[in-house]
């Protein structure tokens, strides 16, 4: 029997490939460690990311010893990274480094979730061989932590994955999570992005392991789409009639946060190595309905 350890319990990734492993599998799995601790300050409620200890992510791979640690512990704020770049260095390449050290130790696989701003947007969707070139500090950080799996002969996959949406009461800094615990939100007419099913990206997980794959693997939906149009299929899809979407125009030049204009990823190895199916945004949205409406 297999043993799976997942990282950051309060992530949409992890409780998604969690809930899957439990429903498909007979694998032991243990989901530990939140990303963030939460505190009321004049009656708003705040989040802090937590800072693990090097210690202690080793200690919990020692003490479980499992086949595949999923780390899902990760700063994904595009601002958080860009005002705080030691700490964004230290939580997203330092975690991978204090977990690949315990992955040797007890022979685990470290599989873990990537970007496609490891990229600088000029020319996308990209495939997993493309050349690397971050425009933003999120970017470095995540192409740091391959780079570091690869130079120190990890056993590792780093999944790449683009915006992502599911149904799952998490919050999050990505559209889809954004859209649907706030009223308002502005997005870009002219960046673009290929949109990926949180139930596809688990089922990939498992499909990994399962077939006892390592490397680079691009996860994305079908579409091909603006964020705002993205963000408006999420609003007729879901029936989000209060939430208030604006239209702008992203321009680099004025812009504190550097955005890629042309993301997104190609998923054909996936496709093929894994024998996936990634859905497009109209059945996407409409699973996503149908399991708001169940749990509802």
């Amino acid at each position: 029997m297999k043993k799976i350890l997942i990282l950051g319990k309060q992530s949409p990734l992890a409780l998604a490939i969690y809930e899957l492993i439990l429903k498909e599998t007979d694998w032991k799995v243990y989901l530990e460690l939140d990303n963030y601790k939460s505190s009321v300050i004049n009656d708003k409620l705040s989040f802090q990311v937590i800072q693990y200890d090097k210690k202690v992510l080793r200690k919990i791979i020692l003490d479980i010893a499992p086949n595949y640690i999923i780390n899902c512990l990760s700063l994904d704020d595009f601002q958080l990274n860009e005002d705080n770049k030691k700490e964004s260095w230290d939580y997203n390449v330092g975690t991978i480094e204090a977990l690949s050290k315990g992955a040797f130790m007890t022979e685990s696989k470290l599989i873990f979730f990537s970007t496609d701003n490891i990229f600088d947007g000029n020319s996308g969707p990209y495939n997993e061989d493309d050349l690397a070139n971050p425009i933003n500090y999120y970017g470095k950080t995540k192409l740091g932590s391959e780079n570091y799996c690869i130079s120190n002969n990890v056993q590792f996959v780093s999944i790449r994955i683009p915006e992502y949406y599911g149904n799952n009461n998490s919050t999050g800094t990505n559209i889809f999570y954004k859209i649907i615990n706030d009223n308002k939100i502005e997005l870009a007419t002219n960046i673009f992005t290929s949109p990926v099913l949180l139930d596809d990206i688990a089922l990939g997980v498992l499909k990994i392991i399962d077939k006892n794959k390592l490397g680079i693997y691009n996860f994305a939906g079908l579409d091909y789409i603006s964020e705002y149009d993205y963000g408006m299929m999420i609003k007729e899809y879901l029936s989000l009639n209060k939430v208030e979407i604006f239209s702008y125009s992203y321009d680099s030049k004025k812009s504190k946060t550097k955005k890629l204009v042309r993301g997104g990823l190609i998923n054909l190895k996936s496709e093929i190595e894994l024998n996936m199916k990634f859905v497009g945004l109209h059945s996407g949205l409409t699973t996503v309905r149908f399991q708001i409406n169940y749990n509802n």
